[in-house]
């Protein structure tokens, strides 16, 4: 047999209903905000893709840019390694001729450099003597 509600009991069972439907009306407006916001999603999407592809392309640029540079660096390194080695060679020959003009030198004066020589041996004995 039926139970009768009393109106306390019906109350408390509409306050429930009531409850519940307020919670679900909140959860529907999240979800209908979410929604909202996902709405511009696909053009910011498109925006960052754009931003990237740009960034790409300028990281791309800079790094010719860098290669460019090392290049010229490289390039002004050989030369200036190759301008030492020809002054360290040019160094070398003044070095060899200075050395073999000595030679050549003492090679075609040798008498002379005997009489002056002697020369300062006998000046310097009758200093000594005196």
């Amino acid at each position: 047999m039926d139970n009768p509600i009393t109106r306390q009991e019906f109350r408390e069972e509409s306050d429930k209903i009531y409850s519940k439907l307020n919670k679900h009306d909140r959860q529907i407006t999240v979800l209908e905000t979410l929604v909202e916001n996902f709405k511009g999603l696909p053009s910011a999407i498109a925006k960052l893709e754009q931003t990237m592809a740009l960034m790409g392309q300028n990281l791309e640029s800079l790094n010719k840019n860098v290669d460019k540079i090392i290049q010229t660096e490289e390039e002004r390194k050989s030369e200036q390694d190759e301008n030492d080695r020809k002054q360290e060679k040019m160094l070398d020959e003044i070095n060899e001729k200075s050395k073999v003009d000595i030679l050549l030198m003492l090679k075609n004066n040798w008498w002379k450099i005997i009489v002056v020589a002697a020369a300062i041996v006998i000046v310097l004995q009758d200093k000594i003597v005196l």
